[in-house]
């Protein structure tokens, strides 16, 4: 949780908040919401991040942390997305950032039911088949899906025009979109269904969904031309060494 919603999203709602209305060339849409979105998430992180202590009420606070952070979460796509909606021009990256942002909402309304379900004063075998069947797909859903996207969609309008990186063709961009979340879909309905089946196909299904994804991220990083382009800025030894973290 401190590192989905606190460190990466709060990153994240910050930077949108300031750079995607530049990129569009459009104002934020309502910014006194942004910063209420702002305090929301903080106080449900803190809340939450208290709740993991082995003490009395520990489930209720964390029950409220997650229900400050899923409100938190659609009022920031809210604002966001009435920006990016006020915006003439349409980019080929705009869609991975629709994306991002609905698995942004979809986690941030999970996290109550998720703290619920495995919070203090669970039985521990009933607890072990809960994270086994709910903790992957949700950490893909806001791995993959929100800060995958994000990170994948806007590096495509960033990293050619600031560090001289390929532009990122529009069928290119087009393929590893499709590829992606496809990837993705198959990976969490492959492993939903395995849990509830145990048949191996299922399984597969899920492996080959994982597949998809890598290779649509791939896709977008050869495009990029991310170990090969690039200005002699001592920014992009990080993004070369991200990306290819991302390949392993």
């Amino acid at each position: 949780n401190a590192q989905v919603f606190g460190w990466v999203g709060l990153f994240v709602m910050g930077f949108a908040c300031q750079g995607l209305p530049r990129f569009k060339y459009v104002h934020l849409w309502r910014p006194d919401l942004a910063n209420l979105s702002f305090l929301g998430m903080v106080a449900g992180l803190s809340m939450r991040m208290a709740a993991a202590g082995p003490w009395e009420g520990a489930m209720v606070l964390g029950l409220a942390g997650g229900i400050f952070e899923a409100p938190a979460a659609l009022l920031f796509v809210v604002v966001i997305g009435r920006t990016m909606g006020s915006a003439k021009e349409r980019s080929v990256w705009d869609k991975y950032v629709w994306l991002s942002l609905s698995c942004f909402a979809i986690g941030g309304v999970l996290e109550p039911v998720v703290v619920a379900l495995t919070g203090p004063g669970v039985a521990p075998d009933v607890l072990i088949r809960r994270l086994a069947t709910l903790m992957g797909p949700y950490r893909n859903v806001q791995l993959l899906g929100f800060a995958g996207f994000k990170v994948l969609g806007v590096s495509q309008r960033i990293l050619p025009t600031a560090f001289g990186f390929r532009e990122v063709g529009g069928r290119s961009a087009n393929a590893a979109f499709v590829l992606l979340t496809a990837g993705l879909a198959l990976d969490l309905a492959g492993w939903g269904a395995f849990r509830a089946t145990r048949a191996p196909a299922w399984a597969i299904a899920s492996w080959t969904g994982t597949c998809a994804y890598a290779a649509g991220a791939l896709l977008v990083t050869f495009e990029l031309r991310a170990f090969t382009r690039g200005g002699a800025d001592r920014s992009t030894k990080f993004i070369r060494a991200a990306f290819a973290w991302l390949a392993v």
